[in-house]
């Protein structure tokens, strides 16, 4: 049985959301971001194909997205109604095949392998599905259909909005040459200016070097590359993706250098991890700190514990020796806290005969109740006093 991958990647995601809620939007640069005079902060979490050719791109801070799209409309993110809208297109997936890997918010890895007698070639296959997310969502998405999930996630790149690409195995090596190296996965900016540097521009240029030449360059993800550089990739399509850490960070309107408005933050971020840590019911060993300065350098430092944790104050009382010993009277430009080394809550630890658990007991019942009202009510249902300077 061949071996039949599609990588689903809606357009514009969050500004075609917005547009399709907003028909007075149609055709405008619309930029998913606040507006830098009043979110002097912010940075652009995507932009419409209009706004794109102004040179407007994801990541950019609001501030140069503005100067480059003068006549651009900022819309604030409304994260849930995206999540909702996703929710949606995972469903669509769903009726075509079980094996689906959502990568984010906006694109999936679907293996369609044996589908055909169901649904026809695997580009009926997509074309089926991409009439199926318009007429649910009213969006659209381009889709690459090839043998492994780097040649369909490339090719799914190839012809947007609204396109269909199909590489077809006989003719890898001819879609795969021409193209910059940077369409690899993990060539950033810093590796691609090493190659070029060596001039390797192309694909076609950087399969023509050996394992041994690349290793200088790229250490253990050599071969990696190599193999990628040929069109080679036998990763599977996983349905069940490992979470690996969880973490929240928040960057500042302005930045801060006072350690007690910072402990404030903490206090609210760990309360926002511990959170998502309870409802997913897993704990974890190692407490993350990470900052951002206000000349854009950044510093993480972490902690690893014999016992896993999730309550707020386990977190939080890791974390802020970090925060002390980190700021080194630097002014902060963004905080944030992760956990990782993860574990199902009750696997791995072990009590002390010592410890005294009546008091986290307490704090466990005291913070289920406090979950069951922000479930109920809201996240600003209920808030620490400690905290309550961020909102």
């Amino acid at each position: 049985m061949e071996k039949w991958i599609l990588h689903v990647d809606m357009d514009a995601f969050f500004a075609a959301v917005e547009k399709r809620d907003n028909p007075t939007l149609k055709d405008k640069p619309v930029i998913v971001g606040g507006h830098p005079h009043k979110y002097p902060r912010g940075v652009v979490s995507t932009c419409c194909y209009e706004a794109r050719k102004y040179g407007v791109r994801s990541a950019m801070s609001t501030y140069e997205a503005l100067k480059r799209c003068p006549g651009g409309v900022f819309v604030l993110p409304q994260q849930d109604k995206y999540t909702e809208v996703s929710r949606e297109i995972i469903k669509v997936f769903s009726q075509y095949t079980p094996l689906v890997e959502p990568i984010s918010i906006d694109e999936a890895f679907l293996d369609v392998s044996g589908c055909e007698k169901l649904f026809g070639s695997p580009s009926n296959i997509a074309e089926g599905i991409q009439r199926k997310i318009f007429e649910v969502t009213s969006l659209t998405c381009s889709i690459g259909i090839a043998q492994n999930k780097f040649l369909a996630k490339l090719a799914s790149d190839l012809n947007k909005p609204n396109g269909i690409t199909f590489i077809n195995p006989n003719e890898i090596e001819k879609t795969l040459d021409p193209l910059p190296v940077s369409k690899i996965w993990g060539i950033g900016p810093k590796q691609q200016k090493k190659l070029y540097d060596i001039g390797v521009k192309t694909i076609g240029n950087l399969k023509r070097l050996s394992v041994e030449q690349l290793t200088p360059l790229f250490g253990i993800n050599a071969p990696k590359l190599w193999n990628l550089s040929r069109g080679i990739d036998d990763r599977v399509v996983e349905t069940e993706t490992v979470i690996k850490s969880i973490s929240n960070e928040q960057t500042f309107m302005e930045d801060i250098e006072d350690i007690d408005i910072l402990k404030h933050y903490l206090v609210f971020l760990t309360d926002k991890v511990s959170r998502r840590m309870r409802n997913q019911n897993i704990k974890g060993k190692t407490i993350t700190l990470k900052l951002k300065f206000s000349d854009f350098t950044t510093s993480t430092s972490q902690t690893t514990l014999d016992v896993p944790v999730n309550l707020p104050s386990e977190i939080f009382n890791i974390a802020l020796p970090l925060l002390k010993g980190g700021t080194k009277k630097r002014r902060v430009r963004l905080l944030g806290v992760g956990v990782s080394n993860l574990s199902l809550d009750g696997s791995g630890e072990q009590m002390s005969l010592f410890e005294d658990t009546s008091s986290k007991e307490k704090e466990k019942k005291l913070q289920g109740s406090i979950d069951n009202i922000l479930e109920k009510f809201g996240d600003k249902a209920l808030y620490r006093a400690s905290s309550k300077k961020n909102y």
